[in-house]
């Protein structure tokens, strides 16, 4: 039998999956969970050296001679701090010390309680990672709890050998009173051990990884990446063709191949039908994105698998159900698995395009939309020259942008990062200054009275900036979220309601000030606007209504979906049974 906590059922079974199997036990209470559980188990193998100096240089010797990784565990309190030297030498000779400090719950650090000193940063210059394990109290923090052992037993030997520090939280009376001694579990808990896969590993290595592609749906989750180059393009677009994979990007990923999807069709299936196309393998690559992965895939069957490409190899599961880091660049990625040779069967992209073709329409760019940012942003795109520079700042903008059709000959940039309203105009203007093509910016009110020196310089070339001005953060405003509607001050404290305008400031450092209150008015200014042979910067602040904004805002969420008779025609023409009753609920 094993223990009752959950924490350290995770350790234990991930450190099964790793293959550790030694483990130097000192004398004390905190540890029992795991020291009893471990000895239950005949996988493991578990020496007694009370000492805690001497039993972290007794695991060097074991790891020397066996070569392989292996475990110290003690109670909590001074314990933890007789391991320094051993953990040390193992830090400069690179060998694979796993150091395993039992603790008390953090809530009683520093209140006059016994054997509770600050363990969880104690060896942290001298060990290649140190996590802290949380008392396991619900499905969250046992995917926690899961990821923080991977990140730790995945730095062993990246790149080069060393020690990692798992120190984790023991609480008496959690989650049974007397849980310290409560041993009734019968097997440990399915775990998932994330694989790393490097650019150096044999082309074995690499060809089972191909070889796991095949006969699965695979999508390509795409993120946020500079303009790429033509021969970057084709590289994307033969891996697509070869894994009959499909690609998926917002605007701000700047990715045009044949093998794509719009990100926002995604958003407009409903969880309950999205499951007839549900991808077998979800690869993720670069920085951030629109599309809530998070939310689009929290109810998938097991079997999906995530895979994560970074040069950095580090750990990153917003799914929760990553099982492996391919450490490299995307580009190196899809070309070291195009070597392979390998195709893969199942043509994911063609399926998806059936669907697609039969559920939404290319009509957002003609659609009329009632004057507001939604109608704004359509125009400025409408009319936007090839080959220009688009900035567009984050929060709404970002969200209504991505679903038109912007010219693939433009280049998108938007501080995605973080997220954040704060310097958006900044990037735009030296991103304008250090360009000689057309250039263009939609910026939110708040973001742009917050970052208003951003025009205060001498580099402001012939920068063109369209203010959406609704008076506030209309993200934020009750009308957007319901919960927020009779919250007194909601608007104020919230969603910063205002009254300010741009046009004083603006003039003052040289543009050319355009106002907008109507949709007559837009179609007028957005021809001086964009004319191509304009003198001077310019600056047009559209005045908007919020609730006229956030009703287009959801009109345009829906407006790709075709007619339900169209679907009905349609669907019996490209697609088996099964995917016709998922659609025909579409129009619900």
């Amino acid at each position: 039998m094993y223990t009752v906590h959950k924490n350290v059922q995770v350790i234990l079974a991930l450190l099964k999956a790793y293959g550790v199997q030694n483990i130097v036990v000192s004398a004390g209470t905190r540890l029992i969970p795991l020291v009893f559980s471990a000895e239950e188990d005949n996988f493991f193998k578990c020496y007694s050296i009370v000492d805690e100096r001497s039993a972290g240089f007794f695991a060097l010797g074991l790891i020397e001679r066996l070569q392989k990784p292996v475990a110290i565990v003690c109670t909590s309190g001074t314990a933890t701090c007789n391991y320094v030297s051993a953990v040390a030498e193992a830090f400069y000779q690179h060998l694979p010390l796993i150091v395993l400090t039992s603790d008390r719950n953090h809530y009683y650090l520093n209140q006059q309680e016994d054997q509770c000193v600050p363990q969880k940063n104690l060896y942290n210059d001298i060990v290649r990672k140190s996590v802290d394990i949380p008392i396991v109290r619900d499905d969250m923090d046992f995917w926690y709890c899961n990821r923080l052992v991977n990140e730790a037993l995945l730095e062993l030997d990246h790149r080069e050998k060393g020690p990692v520090h798992i120190n984790f939280q023991i609480d008496d009376s959690y989650p049974i009173e007397k849980a310290l001694y409560k041993f009734e579990v019968p097997t440990l808990p399915p775990v998932i051990k994330i694989d790393r896969i490097m650019s150096t590993d044999s082309n074995e290595k690499w060809n089972a990884l191909a070889n796991e592609l095949k006969g699965k749906r695979v999508l390509i989750l795409w993120g946020q990446h500079l303009p790429l180059s033509k021969n970057e393009s084709t590289v994307i677009q033969t891996f697509c063709e070869q894994f009959g994979a499909l690609a998926t990007s917002d605007v701000i990923g700047n990715l045009h191949i044949k093998n794509f999807a719009r990100s926002n069709w995604f958003g407009m299936l409903d969880n309950s039908n999205f499951e007839s196309i549900m991808p077998d393998v979800i690869i993720t690559m670069n920085a951030n994105r629109l599309l809530n992965i998070k939310g689009r895939f929290k109810n998938a069957p097991q079997t999906l698998v995530h895979w994560h490409v970074s040069p950095n190899g580090e750990v990153s599961d917003p799914l929760k159900r990553q099982s492996k880091i391919i450490e490299c660049t995307p580009l190196y990625f899809f070309k070291r698995l195009m070597e392979t040779g390998i195709h893969n069967n199942k043509d994911y992209y063609k399926e998806w395009k059936d669907v697609e073709n039969a559920t939404f329409e290319e009509h957002s760019l003609i659609h009329h939309f009632e004057y507001s940012a939604v109608s704004a942003i359509q125009a400025l795109i409408s009319n936007m020259q090839d080959n220009a520079l688009f900035h567009i700042s984050n929060s709404n903008n970002i969200r209504i942008a991505n679903n038109f059709d912007i010219p693939k000959t433009v280049d998108i940039y938007c501080n995605r990062g973080t997220c954040g309203i704060d310097g958006s105009t900044s990037s735009y203007i030296a991103q304008s200054y250090a360009s000689n093509v057309p250039s263009y910016m939609i910026v939110g009110d708040l973001s742009f009275f917050y970052d208003m020196n951003s025009i205060w310089n001498r580099y402001i070339g012939k920068a063109r900036i369209m203010l959406i001005n609704n008076s506030c953060g209309a993200l934020f405003h009750s009308a957007y979220y319901d919960p927020f509607k009779g919250v007194r001050d909601v608007d104020v404290n919230v969603a910063a309601a205002h009254h300010a305008t741009a046009k004083g400031w603006t003039e003052s450092q040289g543009f050319q000030y355009l106002s907008v209150r109507s949709q007559t008015e837009l179609e007028q200014a957005i021809k001086i606007f964009t004319d191509p042979n304009a003198k001077t910067p310019l600056f047009m602040e559209v005045f908007t209504d919020t609730e006229t904004d956030i009703a287009q805002i959801k009109e345009l969420s829906k407006c790709s979906l075709k007619g339900t008779l169209l679907v009905k025609n349609k669907i019996k023409e490209v697609l088996p049974s099964s995917v016709v009753n998922v659609l025909k609920k579409l129009k619900k």
